[in-house]
């Protein structure tokens, strides 16, 4: 999808990471599946499992931290090498590995890049996948954020 790249940080989730490749996989068979995807481990135990598990989604690229940074350092530096590798994308989403995508994801993406782009106030919007929410479930296990690539560059 032009514009967007999708950026994923996981460390020790393995079982959760595969669900969530599943559920990429199985709404890419809908709709196109992302052109641009990052997913930075930050030093899990077992890389070659994490990469065994990313390798079904194609187009993906891998980084491996070298020693653990935590998520609130990783996502950050997810985000800047994402766009260190593409400088020309508009915005990133980002997902968590625990995430359950709706068929509709990417295109909800979309709609909401063309919102930043329309009010130059909108840095970053959260996206709701609904669609497979359940009511035992947290509703941050089944969110996305759009952030825009201007915001990193502050």
């Amino acid at each position: 999808m032009p514009g967007i790249v999708v950026v994923m940080t996981t460390c020790n989730r393995t079982a959760l990471l595969r669900r969530t490749v599943e559920s990429i996989l199985g709404a890419g068979k809908s709709i196109p599946l992302p052109d641009r995807m990052l997913v930075v481990d930050d030093a899990s135990d077992s890389p070659s499992e994490i990469d065994s598990i990313l390798s079904l989604i194609p187009n993906i690229t891998i980084t491996h931290n070298q020693t653990k940074l935590g998520v609130d350092a990783n996502t950050p530096n997810a985000l800047k090498l994402a766009f260190e590798r593409w400088p020309d994308a508009d915005a990133a989403v980002i997902l968590d590995s625990d995430v359950v995508v709706a068929v509709t994801w990417l295109e909800s993406a979309q709609t909401a890049l063309q919102t930043m782009k329309q009010n130059t106030s909108v840095a970053a919007i959260q996206l709701l996948n609904l669609a497979n929410l359940k009511a035992t479930e947290p509703l941050s296990g089944n969110s996305s954020l759009l952030i825009s690539q201007t915001v990193t560059k502050i």
